[in-house]
């Protein structure tokens, strides 16, 4: 099956998605800028509540500073939370699609969800994601819309 938890990959090339995740963590923690309020209201609604909406600002999540759009099509700059940025990259990176997934509302020490307890979730198309994600979610998730790559 092509997901896995963190740190728990089961073969070579969970492996080298595994590594990769930690260098994008760490990257981004270390050198993007973590939006602790929402400072863009026109563009995101404080706790809006819809599965895979991304106008909204969840104060559960850790938000950080990021151009939107693709490398080849860069837009405004704007905030999207942690894991959402490091799925992009993946896909940038392996040419696949990917999502990221929380396992557990138990916060650390900031007061949000832990981005390192997660599932890393991979495959060749956007349905093929989807299909795996819904298995972790008992209410329908929507389709992705983003391209793959893309910080929407």
């Amino acid at each position: 099956m092509p997901y896995f938890p963190l740190d728990k990959p089961s073969n070579d090339f969970e492996i080298l998605i595994n590594s990769s995740f930690w260098k994008y963590y760490q990257d981004i923690t270390s050198n993007y800028s973590e939006v602790i309020e929402n400072d863009l209201p026109q563009e995101m609604s404080n706790n809006f509540r819809r599965y895979g909406a991304l106008n909204q600002f969840n104060n559960n999540y850790h938000y950080y500073k990021v151009t939107l759009g693709t490398p080849t099509s860069p837009r405004e700059e704007s905030h999207r939370y942690r894991t959402q940025i490091i799925a992009a990259l993946l896909e940038r990176e392996f040419d696949l699609d990917f999502e990221i997934h929380h396992t557990s509302y138990i916060k650390d020490s900031y007061g949000k969800y832990d981005d390192t307890k997660v599932i890393i979730i991979y495959d060749s198309t956007k349905l093929g994601v989807k299909n795996i994600h819904q298995k972790f979610h008992t209410k329908k998730i929507n389709d992705s819309k983003r391209i793959r790559g893309e910080i929407k």
